[in-house]
């Protein structure tokens, strides 16, 4: 995906994630996605599960690794939930979400519409994994969204300052692999339990 800014032109790049610990060489593993015993062949190199991509030798369901980054409570919660994977684009794409404008008034035309805010919520979740690598750099237009959502649904006691202050700290912390990527539900959850 490409966006223009500045006439200049960000590059985003997939981030394949490991989905399991890293593998010793010559060691099995069951990958969390296809369920199929694996063998690290690789006589050098630790490697961890991943979800299907392409890599400079071809198809694969690995990646090389250097330490384990993932809990092993998080290989269980993947290994536990069916697996679907769909291109996040492509999601955007069957709402016609193209740019910060049509999610907008996508989000305007659901709230008229009366739908649930996990199911807004969940959208908007899609869109700011599609653009995080610009939201961490410039967030202040989440501030907005959440600020209409808060009024229409949640309807808690939030300033605007409260609200963006919490979201910058939320893109500082947050990582674009955590498996829990919910800025909405960590935004209203948060400030309920305080």
């Amino acid at each position: 995906m490409n966006i223009m800014n500045n006439n200049n032109i960000i590059k985003s790049t997939r981030k394949i994630k490991c989905l399991g610990n890293c593998i010793d060489t010559g060691e099995y593993y069951l990958h969390p996605i296809t369920l199929a015993l694996s063998k690290n062949n690789s006589t050098t190199k630790k490697y961890c599960p991943t979800e299907f991509h392409y890599d400079k030798d071809g198809p694969t369901y690995a990646k090389q690794c250097s330490k384990n980054s993932i809990s092993n409570y998080d290989i269980i919660k993947f290994m536990a939930l069916p697996y679907l994977n769909l291109n996040i684009e492509q999601m955007l794409e069957i709402y016609k979400i193209y740019n910060i404008e049509t999610l907008i008034k996508w989000i305007d035309i659901k709230i008229d519409e009366k739908v649930p805010f996990q199911y807004i919520n969940r959208i908007i979740n899609i869109w700011i994994k599609s653009n995080y690598d610009n939201l961490v750099k410039t967030n202040n237009i989440m501030t907005d969204i959440y600020i209409k959502l808060n009024k229409h649904y949640k309807k808690q006691d939030l300033s605007s300052d409260t609200i963006n202050k919490y979201i910058k700290n939320w893109f500082k912390n947050k990582d674009y692999n955590d498996f829990e990527f919910d800025l909405g539900k960590d935004l209203f959850n948060n400030f309920i339990f305080s």
